[in-house]
């Protein structure tokens, strides 16, 4: 890999890392902003749910003759009154919980967008790698086999042996898998 390619590649993975955090950190404001929507929301339910209990309260005592009707109904009436603002202010704040949902669901999306880039691009990077790796290996394994070739001819005393599988052949595993194009099997040679 020349030294160009090297920075470029430096550079695209840092630039995928970049991308990563700016998406972590757009769904951690995104995921503040839900939760912060979404407890005012709760805050107004619960609100709401008092002001239902105040008048279910109400409603008990004047049933109950504990209050007279003035007092029962002027409880109720401030009780109800309270409970239908809160009814319009949660609606008026669903838009925007729902909005700060999807937001917060794109932004999650986004950060899995991310991940799974960065990962495609590590995984490239090895890939590159392993394939400098191999073409060394095969270089050098072609060199020794040349050696072997010529120390063989040597040997015979023949300068004009043609025949290589006289003097080396590959493994099994190696043979299968320039041959034959299988895989092999990890562990299988020697």
């Amino acid at each position: 890999m020349s030294q160009s390619t090297m920075n470029n590649s430096n550079e695209w993975m840092q630039q995928l890392a970049r991308n990563l955090a700016d998406a972590c950190a757009k769904r951690i404001a995104a995921a503040a902003e839900s939760e912060k929507l979404d407890s005012a929301r709760l805050a107004l339910c619960d609100r709401l749910a008092d002001a239902q209990a105040r008048y279910d309260s109400a409603l008990s005592d004047l049933r109950s003759g504990a209050i007279d009707e003035v007092i029962g109904a002027a409880r109720m009436a401030v009780a109800g009154a309270d409970a239908a603002d809160l009814r319009v202010l949660i609606a008026e704040t669903e838009p925007g919980v729902d909005a700060a949902n999807r937001a917060y669901a794109l932004a999650s999306q986004a950060v899995s967008s991310a991940e799974q880039a960065a990962r495609a691009a590590e995984r490239a990077a090895v890939v590159d790698a392993l394939d400098q790796h191999i073409a060394h290996v095969e270089g050098k394994l072609c060199e020794a086999i040349a050696e072997r070739f010529r120390l063989g001819l040597e040997q015979d005393g023949s300068h004009w042996g043609n025949v290589l599988a006289k003097y080396w052949k590959p493994s099994e595993p190696l043979r299968c898998a320039v041959v034959d194009g299988r895989v092999p099997k990890q562990g299988t040679h020697s």
